[in-house]
């Protein structure tokens, strides 16, 4: 199995959003951790959701979203996408950042000074090879 986890760079002075949807029979989770750069743990999440278009809900407060930042030092955020195969967590094969869509960076423009960096992970329980079972977008924006 290829590995499963993707990180990303977070920029110092954003604050940012994890949300996702599924499109599986299968269970799907996802684990956030986000890390400082000397790899001290300083917020995590676990998202779960099950169905055709289903939305992830974060299990500690069911919100279709996790929030993290804003930081001011370098940090990294893990996504790690998992699904239920005969009633325990199995590893998903994981792919991020899309390579078609690569992380689109929005600048501030006059009427709408504010900057998003966007990043997007899929995955596959390995069940169809469809590539949409769990579809992660993480928004950084300031």
């Amino acid at each position: 199995m290829q590995n499963n986890i993707v990180s990303f760079d977070l920029q110092p002075g954003f604050r940012g959003f994890v949300a996702g949807v599924v499109n599986a029979l299968r269970e799907q989770q996802v684990y956030c951790e986000v890390k400082r750069a000397d790899g001290t743990q300083i917020a995590a999440a676990t998202m779960e959701a099950q169905g055709n278009r289903s939305t992830l809900k974060n299990v500690m407060n069911n919100r279709p979203h996790w929030s993290f930042g804003l930081f001011d030092f370098e940090a990294t955020i893990f996504v790690r996408i998992t699904h239920k195969r005969d009633g325990s967590w199995a590893n998903s094969k994981v792919v991020g950042p899309l390579t078609v869509c690569p992380a689109v960076d929005k600048y501030p423009e006059s009427d709408y000074p504010m900057t998003f960096r966007s990043k997007t992970v899929v995955s596959e329980d390995l069940d169809n090879i469809s590539h949409d079972d769990c579809t992660v977008n993480i928004i950084e924006y300031k």
